[in-house]
């Protein structure tokens, strides 16, 4: 809400971003002009390195869904933002060209999360003396049920469950 409650509308591009120091724009479609131009990560990779240096402004720019922003609008940009889009169909809906900018952004500034973890709720990761007690354990009762009587078999069915639990 607070970001909404800080929007201010401007009657031109230029006046929109005459306070900032850098401005990007999403751009679909190769333009002829020499400008710099990053994928969405290497945007939000510029983001974070702006917003984290000097305290300088940044706008980003987003064009209408169905043109993408006019030759006049990205004249005032410094850097293109291009996203890999199948050529057939160059336009990206406005909310979705928003949205992957922001993951991304969000990706390289703060994201800490590990790409994998082990949830255990409130349970503990089991040490490697508890597991062999419950392994003995767990034999004691196969064996007595007489799960593990294929003698041949045996050692190999012992040796996969514990691999399974200590997974």
């Amino acid at each position: 809400d607070r970001i909404l409650d800080a929007a201010t509308v401007h009657p031109t591009v230029a006046d929109a971003v005459a306070d900032c120091h850098r401005v990007l724009a999403t751009c679909p479609r190769p333009r002829h002009v020499v400008i710099p131009v990053h994928t969405a990560r290497g945007a939000a990779d510029e983001l974070v390195r702006i917003c984290r240096g000097d305290g300088h402004r940044v706008a980003i720019l987003f064009g209408p869904e169905r043109a993408g922003l006019e030759a006049e609008d990205l004249a005032h940009a410094d850097t293109l933002v291009r996203y890999p889009l199948n050529p057939a169909h160059m336009s990206l809906n406005l909310a979705q060209a928003v949205m992957i900018l922001a993951y991304e952004w969000w990706n390289a500034a703060e994201d800490q999360t590990p790409p994998r973890r082990l949830m255990t709720n409130e349970t503990g990761v089991a040490t490697k003396g508890e597991l062999d007690n419950f392994m003995e354990r767990l034999v004691r009762e196969l064996d007595a049920c007489g799960f593990l009587d294929n003698h041949p078999k045996r050692a190999g069915m012992v040796r996969n469950l514990r691999h399974w639990f200590n997974r």
